[in-house]
């Protein structure tokens, strides 16, 4: 018999569409298993005015981690670090800017994403690290719109 266990346990938090902005939160425990458990929140805010999406991750923790966060680019986006904490996001239609807490290490990574089952296409990713001691809680943010 196959059975599928979902280990991440994710959650819902809250969903609300008002004052002109979009918010959601979740959280999930997949990181539990690890030696030094982390707990990880994501908290989304999009504000249709300014077409601004914001995405805020608390980790909970113990201990030492090394953590990495990845953002794919589509095909035919080009992605071009501007300054510490700032990547210029060039798509057909313009430009964007996705600023990052300084405090994480950023670089292009070759990446590739799935349109179908079996299926793979060549694009390139941000990839953002940062060693972190979770003996407090870790927030980080990212903020991606127009420049």
């Amino acid at each position: 018999i196959f059975r599928l266990f979902e280990k991440a346990n994710p959650e819902h938090l809250t969903f609300e569409d008002a004052n002109g902005g979009v918010r959601y939160a979740g959280r999930h425990t997949g990181y539990t298993r690890l030696a030094n458990p982390v707990t990880h929140e994501r908290r989304f805010a999009f504000t249709k005015t300014s077409a601004e999406l914001r995405v805020e991750d608390r980790l909970d923790g113990v201990g030492a981690h090394h953590l990495q966060w990845h953002f794919h680019a589509a095909v035919g986006v080009e992605l071009s670090p501007a300054e510490r904490g700032r990547v210029r996001v060039q798509t057909a239609a313009g430009a964007l800017d996705l600023r990052y807490d300084p405090r994480l290490t950023a670089r292009g990574v070759p990446a590739w994403y799935a349109p179908s089952y079996g299926v793979r296409v060549g694009c390139s990713a941000l990839e953002l690290t940062l060693e972190a001691d979770l003996a407090k809680p870790l927030e980080v943010a990212f903020t991606i719109g127009p420049v």
